[in-house]
């Protein structure tokens, strides 16, 4: 009898509150809504980094990012156990993922234990070998049909198309032969955003007076870091329209995600397949002052979609206790009946167990720090001695104490709209403040490694990170 599969998909850059599950006032994710029908949607989940690099390292590791190392670009990943792909292939599980994200390449620690790994901003290039030439074009043809389908009246690449088919193809030929664990990144609504013209046109709320088609470009590319700077100002109406494009990214990656989905019940493996969609991240629009995905712990960045279906038939449940992405390594593990280590921080998402806080932490901003200062004219150095702080966190169902390192430690209400986090000067600073000595490790230094690869480069840069 083949093992339980697992499907993990990681919506790049997605925040909680733009998800239909979440009760958004726009249709933004139908078939994740579908897919917690038939498992668990957990109303609060948080992610234990801001970003792509260390966030992935707890998600893969089920530990949080001081204890993993993975703080920033370039440096070493260190788990005190194997990561996730690694530990199911010594199950005999075939392992597969594929990202466009250049953070989470195959030539990072992260990825050991993956047999085949799609890192698709690599492309183009001339395969060496016939399972190169196979697994990056013969595989992928209707994913270049529909992508050059969409450059026709796009002004990107929609890669998504490229990696869901290299996904695609590797379950159809696993299903029922061999168990699989499947990985994939949905880069779509992470920076730049420029949905295809079908999702485009669907969000877009319509011109207004206000709009500054330049700058709502310019912030749709680079992350806002001009904004943070000082140097620009959008309007209500800017602001708008850069979520209008967010938000048709974030229903291209929920299409994608259906996609995936149908192809597993075509293979006729979805009931015995645990599948995982969760966001990495979220994103800043305005909030705290703030754009993008740098410089701060606000449940902005931190409070992500998870929908968990397990093996088997079920029925929609809600979780409303607060979960940690690093609780997804010892559920697989948990759901799998295989030995969770005791190394590991997180908890089975089943267990019924209550938390009294979830905590997350953000390296010396190191990138966030070079990149502000290569997208601004002459950035203040008060604004940059402000920002350049690395950052811990313990949150509660009702506070978060936010450790700032060379700097004042705050503590914040969270409350149910957003801007959820408002300064409070009163609170149990004590208690949590204890909570992350107890639980997290006080070596946040960033030493990143600047690759050589001018394709990885150039990809950094499109993502906003150079």
């Amino acid at each position: 009898m083949v093992n339980p599969n697992v499907l993990l998909v990681v919506m790049d850059a997605t925040r909680a509150d733009h998800t239909s599950v979440h009760g958004y006032e726009r249709d933004t994710t139908p078939n994740l809504v579908e897919l917690a029908a038939d498992g668990y949607q957990f109303d609060n989940a948080f992610s234990a980094a801001p970003w792509t690099p260390p966030s992935h390292g707890s998600i893969f590791g089920g530990v949080h990012p001081t204890t993993h190392g993975f703080l920033d670009i370039g440096m070493p990943y260190r788990p005190p156990h194997p990561p996730l792909a690694e530990r199911l292939q010594e199950e005999g599980y075939y392992t597969f993922g594929a990202v466009q994200n250049s953070n989470i390449t195959s030539e990072t620690e992260l990825t050991r234990g993956f047999e085949d790994y799609c890192d698709l901003y690599r492309l183009p290039f001339v395969p060496e070998t016939f399972e190169e030439l196979r697994s990056y074009y013969l595989d992928l043809v209707p994913g270049y049909v529909r992508m050059a389908w969409e450059m026709r009246v796009g002004d990107r690449k929609p890669g998504e198309y490229l990696t869901s088919e290299y996904i695609k193809t590797r379950i159809r030929r696993s299903a029922g032969t061999q168990s699989f664990f499947g990985f994939i990144n949905l880069l779509a609504p992470h920076t730049k955003y420029a949905p295809p013209k079908s999702y485009r046109r669907e969000f877009n709320r319509g011109p207004h007076p206000d709009t500054d088609d330049e700058l709502v470009t310019e912030m749709s590319h680079n992350g806002g870091y001009r904004y943070m700077a000082g140097e620009v100002e959008p309007s209500e109406a800017d602001w708008a329209a850069l979520t209008d494009l967010y938000d048709g990214e974030i229903a291209f990656a929920d299409a994608i995600l259906g996609k995936l989905l149908d192809t597993l019940k075509k293979a006729g493996v979805y009931d015995e397949t645990l599948v995982i969609v969760t966001g990495d991240h979220g994103e800043h629009f305005g909030e705290h002052e703030l754009a993008y995905h740098q410089f701060s712990l606000f449940d902005e960045l931190l409070h992500v979609p998870l929908v968990v279906k397990p093996p088997g038939t079920s029925t929609g449940h809600r979780v409303e206790d607060m979960v940690s992405l690093v609780d997804i390594y010892p559920t697989v593990l948990s759901e799998l009946e295989l030995d969770v280590p005791k190394t590991i921080e997180g908890q089975n998402l089943f267990d019924d167990r209550g938390r009294e806080a979830v905590f997350a932490e953000f390296g010396d901003p190191v990138t966030g720090i070079s990149t502000l200062k290569n997208h601004t004219a002459d950035p203040d150095e008060e604004l940059l001695a402000e920002l350049d702080h690395a950052l811990q966190c313990a949150r509660t169902t009702d506070e978060k104490y936010l450790r700032v390192h060379g700097g004042e430690d705050k503590v914040y209400d969270v409350g149910s709209g957003y801007p959820k986090d408002t300064l409070k000067h009163t609170g149990r600073r004590e208690r949590l403040a204890q909570l992350v000595s107890e639980r997290l490790g006080d070596d946040l230094g960033v030493e990143t490694v600047d690759p050589e690869d001018p394709k990885i480069v150039e990809n950094l840069k499109a993502l906003g990170y150079r």
